[in-house]
């Protein structure tokens, strides 16, 4: 083999290790190429034996690859006979043509036409599920994070398929997709709904509207269960107070990626042990009713469960929460609760992606967006940790917060603390940064008045009491201090200023003193969308080019000036404007490019590390550590590592895509460059027309003079015709 092997070309030879790496990740398009390898030997070499020239173990698995590849063509006969049509003409223009052949792939979607006859209907679902794929922060356990069609994306609308009621053999329409936990039927609920009216409402759900449809959960994949309509509608109606309801926690992050375990959301989002009054008098928990409230908390539709049935028995947490039905309800969102059943939120939560998450200009920003995005900018360093803003109440300040919060100081232990901050009473976000080593807490407020902040005394003492419920920290002496930042100047870009200061903090780099708010907006907006321009950035296309770049100078007076002198007027007030609004734009570009940058630059070098190390592995078996190409790569490894430091061992975990962040530095170094105000072409345009006239005009008398020039040259020539007097007249 090996004889056989060294004397083919060196193209030919990559093919063939192309092909052995390919055969043990099962790759596509391997017996294609196999097929082709194995036949260009022969001709090269009729008398060999073609396939020796992979190794045995190879040979085994491409073996058990052909059945599967044999295997595939009566799938192929059945679904393109059957209901769908399914051609290889139009299978290869849904799914491409190398997945023709994949039997497992095929075998999915033969079992998905037996339950659904509708193949657009099918395709939107499995579209769908690429796209959660691909969104993930980490890319699941054997898939990976492309746009190529994968076994995975099938399997999964298979398992939605096949959750379905049995009763249910319509087709599914596109425009309307099916529920995957549908509602319990009419008679279930009537029938429910007038046991409840009749009596106060129980603690239970009645046995009548259980429902039965739903398979029991996937050891691979649980969902929450979702809850009946029969619940929704009795809470239409009046419900006595002695059962006080607790709102039930929303899906939030995913448990199982690196990124949300180093977090401290799973803990500091139910602060449900400690119950005091607010400054309004009025009883709440421990969360704040923004924070807390239906104010884009979460995605999903709320629904609202009985203490009883939220709680297990026994639970000190029915202790705390009995207590409050003797006093009178609060107009507002009913308490948290995230102990009992959903205190384990590992078996709940499911993963989340960023293209929900909303910074559209001119709305406030929710905790949701600002807690998951600075989760995303994390550094990889085990220095900073994110304190979910729920678990600081900033209305009770009287009272020392709940007292789990381990997870904040489990090893490795932070240095800092990434703290926001809501104020109920004004709607407005701060941010406390508190650090551990040097006992300082500091507090951004980028709405102060008369030079100090706004909302300092109640901020410091909140993070104090938060500091000191800390493991090991109760003793501890506090340094306090406002930061001098950059001021907003509307009432809606607070929670931008929040983002961009613990951006500053986590990555070292001073915050610019004036910010460009519709410039960060876009950014992080086209971050977690995942948008891609490709090729230069085109302010056309984007929000920038139609919102940041606009500037409209009105003139409300009556004027008996002339139109020219009107614009001249208008041209010098956006362009006295339009200067700050350069200084902002540029120096918030060069502030948001040089973390992306940093942070992307770790993610690449993390991810060369990860791939040298496989190749070096493969190609040491292959061709042995004296191999120059081993030589060269191991080298090439030694310097990616050198330049890494201290995050040699770490895994890349960068959430958004390699071109979406190509994108957004586009973005920004076209938004660094100055812009020109909209009045300068007009006036450029002006200028034109009127060097065009003049030159006519001066066109029109230099004819005139010539011609002037002419008719007293033809009367000098008329010598004696003319008395002098006349010609001089």
């Amino acid at each position: 083999m090996s004889t056989l092997l060294s004397s083919l070309s060196a193209s030919l030879r990559e093919r063939i290790a192309a092909v052995e790496a390919g055969a043990k990740n099962i790759t596509e398009n391997v017996i294609p190429e196999y097929r082709a390898i194995t036949d260009e030997v022969s001709q090269l070499y009729p008398h060999a034996n073609a396939n020796s020239v992979f190794t045995a173990e190879t040979q085994v698995v491409i073996n058990n690859q052909i059945k599967l590849y044999e295997q595939a063509r009566p799938i192929q006969r059945h679904l393109s006979e059957g209901p769908w049509a399914l051609t290889e003409t139009r299978f290869s223009e849904a799914f491409g043509t190398a997945m023709y052949f994949n039997y497992k792939f095929m075998r999915a979607l033969r079992n998905i036409s037996k339950l659904d006859t509708s193949f657009e209907s099918v395709l939107l679902l499995m579209k769908e599920e690429r796209s959660n794929r691909i969104n993930r922060p980490r890319p699941l356990r054997g898939t990976k994070k492309c746009l190529d069609w994968q076994l995975w994306d099938a399997e999964q609308v298979l398992v939605h398929l096949q959750r379905q009621p049995k009763g249910n053999t319509n087709d599914i329409n596109p425009e309307n997709p099916v529920r995957i936990s549908p509602e319990p039927d009419a008679e279930t609920d009537a029938a429910a709904l007038e046991t409840v009216q009749s009596s106060a409402l129980r603690t239970k759900t009645p046995a009548s509207a259980k429902r039965t449809c739903d398979p029991p959960p996937l050891a691979a994949f649980k969902r929450r269960k979702r809850q009946s309509s029969v619940l929704t509608k009795v809470l239409n109606n009046e419900i006595d107070f002695q059962n006080l309801p607790a709102r039930s926690p929303s899906s939030f992050g995913d448990s199982g990626s690196e990124a949300y375990a180093s977090s401290s959301c799973s803990v500091e989002m139910g602060r449900g042990e400690d119950v005091g009054e607010n400054v309004d008098g009025e009883t709440t928990g421990i969360h704040s009713p923004c924070v807390a409230g239906d104010n884009q908390w979460s995605d999903q539709e709320s629904f609202v469960l009985p203490v009883e049935q939220h709680c297990n028995e026994g639970d000190d947490t029915v202790e705390v929460l009995k207590p409050l039905a003797a006093k009178p309800g609060p107009s507002r969102t009913p308490i948290i609760s995230l102990d009992g059943p959903f205190e384990n939120t590992r078996d709940t939560i499911v993963a989340y992606r960023y293209d929900d998450l909303s910074f559209d200009p001119g709305r406030c920003l929710n905790d949701e967006a600002i807690t998951r995005l600075l989760e995303a900018f994390l550094p990889l360093s085990d220095r900073f940790r994110i304190v979910h803003p729920a678990a600081i109440n900033t209305a009770l300040i009287a009272r020392d917060p709940a007292k789990s919060y381990r997870a904040v100081m489990r090893d490795p232990r932070p240095d800092t603390l990434i703290v926001p901050l809501f104020w109920d009473t004004i709607q407005h976000w701060t941010l406390g940064h508190i650090q551990l080593d040097s006992f300082t807490i500091t507090h951004f407020d980028s709405m102060t008045r008369d030079g100090q902040g706004g909302t300092g005394k109640q901020a410091h003492r909140a993070l104090k009491l938060f500091a000191k419920s800390l493991p090991t920290l109760s003793e501890s002496k506090w340094r306090h201090s406002n930061a001098v930042c950059p001021q907003q100047d509307n009432d809606f870009d607070c929670g931008v200023y929040v983002i961009l200061n613990a951006l500053g903090i986590m990555y070292d780099v001073v915050v610019p003193e004036v910010i460009d708010g519709p410039l960060a907006r876009e950014l992080l907006q086209r971050l977690c969308k995942q948008v891609d321009d490709s090729g230069p950035f085109d302010a056309t296309r984007s929000e920038l080019g139609t919102n940041a770049r606009t500037f409209q100078t009105t003139n409300h007076h009556k004027s008996a000036d002339s139109p020219i002198t009107v614009r001249y007027n208008n041209f010098m007030v956006s362009s006295s404007l339009l200067a700050d609004r350069n200084e902002a734009r540029s120096a918030t570009a060069a502030f948001l490019k040089s973390i992306i940058n940093e942070a992307f630059r770790i993610h690449i070098l993390l991810q060369d590390r990860g791939e040298l190390e496989k190749a070096i592995e493969y190609f040491t078996k292959r061709y042995g550590p004296e191999d120059g190409l081993v030589i060269e790569m191991v080298r090439k490894k030694e310097e990616t590592l050198q330049k890494l430091g201290d995050l040699q061992e770490i895994e890349p975990r960068w959430p958004f895509s390699t071109q979406c962040t190509e994108s957004a530095l586009n973005m920004l170094e076209f938004s660094s460059r100055p812009v020109e105000p909209p009045e300068r072409e007009v006036m450029e345009e002006e200028k034109a027309k009127l060097l065009a006239k003049m030159k006519e005009k001066r066109e029109r008398h230099m004819l005139e003079m010539a011609e002037a020039e002419q008719r007293i040259a033809r009367l000098e020539s008329i010598s004696g015709a003319v008395p002098a007097q006349v010609v001089a007249s």
